[in-house]
């Protein structure tokens, strides 16, 4: 079958599912139309994160690796992941259906096309800090562009339940009504022992002191987590000042730039301690110190922010996570 072959039967397992989800497919089949049919979009994907990005490499580069992973990892291994838990649960513990492990496979493949067919779009939109712009250029409210990208997704997603339901219906020969039973019914056991999970991990934790109910625990002593692209080390918290050592390696020149330090379970405001370290080339680093204006008695959590400006563009970020005992 050839790519437009393929790519027609995508389309139509999103605009028609009822008489496109019928044919069935192996495991290997299944897997092989996934592929085929995500080259188009995942090289649309990185177009589009390069486009939106050129003004700041490293989030280029990190929209571009999480379109690659998505596609070429996630998607298929949800496919086969989910396909087998639906398949364990519903056909093997309750037995409500009849069939090998390849008909959930089949369902799967086609639910996740309407996905597919749009995180192209989506994926960038939702990452980039430069399209469409942010409501506010300096305060951490949700962007437009990540509104669009959310919207978007909310829509395929509730599309690639409908589709999903129905193609359930048409691989193991049962009526709409029960295939969304069994997705609710598999639904409800996954999130039941996903919560005792959670439970038990939380519980250990809290009782061997690792983590407290507040946050970051003081237990931890100082420590300062950089995200992606960015260095925070040599942290220490004294006379009310919050030091270390910042650098970023983004690909691009900051100019202007002003670090806060906001603290944990609060917004992002330039009232916030803030120290102007001016420019910072990326690959350099610098010494910083924050006076911290809101504390927790002698610990003090919560993120670092940058705000600066690449070009004539101005931007923000959370760079770091900070946990600091004064001395």
């Amino acid at each position: 079958m050839s790519y437009v072959d393929n790519m027609h039967r995508a389309l139509d397992a999103l605009l028609h599912p009822g008489k496109a989800t019928k044919k069935s497919m192996g495991i290997v089949e299944a897997l092989k139309f996934y592929y085929t049919i995500m080259i188009i979009p995942l090289i649309l994907g990185i177009i589009i994160s390069i486009v939106l990005n050129t003004s700041d490499i490293g989030i280029g580069v990190a929209a571009v690796v999480g379109i690659l992973l998505t596609f070429i990892v996630f998607f298929p291994l949800g496919i086969l992941v989910d396909a087998g838990i639906y398949h364990l649960i519903i056909g093997k513990l309750f037995k409500l259906y009849k069939g090998n492990y390849a008909k959930p496979v089949s369902a799967f493949t086609y639910a996740i096309m309407p996905s597919v067919l749009i995180y192209w779009l989506v994926g960038p939109l939702t990452a980039s800090n430069g399209f469409l712009g942010r409501f506010s250029a300096v305060t951490p409210s949700i962007g437009a562009a990540y509104l669009f990208g959310a919207i978007l997704s909310v829509i395929f997603g509730i599309w690639s339940i409908v589709v999903m339901i129905i193609a359930l219906s048409n691989q193991l020969s049962i009526s709409r009504l029960k295939a969304l039973g069994t997705l609710l019914l598999e639904w409800f056991i996954v999130g039941v022992i996903a919560m005792v999970l959670t439970f038990i991990f939380a519980a250990t934790f809290i009782s061997t002191g690792l983590v407290g109910t507040g946050g970051l625990s003081p237990t931890l002593g100082n420590t300062c987590i950089g995200s992606i692209g960015y260095m925070c080390t040599n942290l220490s918290y004294s006379g009310s000042h919050l030091n270390f050592t910042f650098g970023q390696a983004t690909g691009s020149s900051w100019t202007g730039v002003i670090l806060y330090a906001v603290p944990y379970n609060t917004s992002f405001s330039t009232s916030d301690g803030n120290d102007a370290i001016g420019n910072l080339a990326s690959g350099s680093v610098t010494a910083v110190s924050i006076p911290v204006l809101t504390s927790g008695g002698s610990t003090w959590v919560g993120s670092i922010w940058a705000v600066y400006n690449v070009g004539n563009t101005t931007k923000e970020n959370v760079v770091a996570t900070v946990s600091a005992t004064a001395k």
